[in-house]
């Protein structure tokens, strides 16, 4: 029961709808508008995964995010300013896009959480 409740909180949360399962969302147009500053459409290119409040921060450098790979190893990653998307955050937890390359995370976008 508690490896369970474990996965539940390690499985993330996709955006990108790639088998059309949230093509009813309310949010499904939303998520498909959103393209980083330099014109990356943040869902057609990489996975959306929800960030709970304690694995993103700011600071005078701006945000920063813990990313896991494929082996649970986590770290901590700078978000390129170009990532971050500067609209209204309208499903109120934080997100992140990203791709693995050679084993390090390639931050493409970046929404904080609609508290921030």
């Amino acid at each position: 029961m508690i490896a369970l409740i474990f996965l539940l909180f390690i499985t993330p949360s996709i955006a990108r709808d790639l088998d059309g399962r949230y093509a009813q969302s309310q949010l499904h147009q939303w998520f498909q508008q959103l393209y980083n500053k330099n014109g990356v459409n943040c869902c057609a290119e990489a996975d959306g995964v929800r960030v709970r409040d304690a694995e993103w921060t700011t600071g005078p450098n701006g945000y920063r995010v813990r990313l896991c790979d494929g082996q649970r190893k986590c770290d901590w990653y700078d978000v390129p300013p170009e990532a971050v998307l500067d609209t209204k955050n309208r499903a109120g937890d934080a997100m992140v896009w990203r791709q693995w390359l050679d084993g390090k995370p390639k931050i493409l976008c970046f929404l904080a959480g609609a508290g921030a």
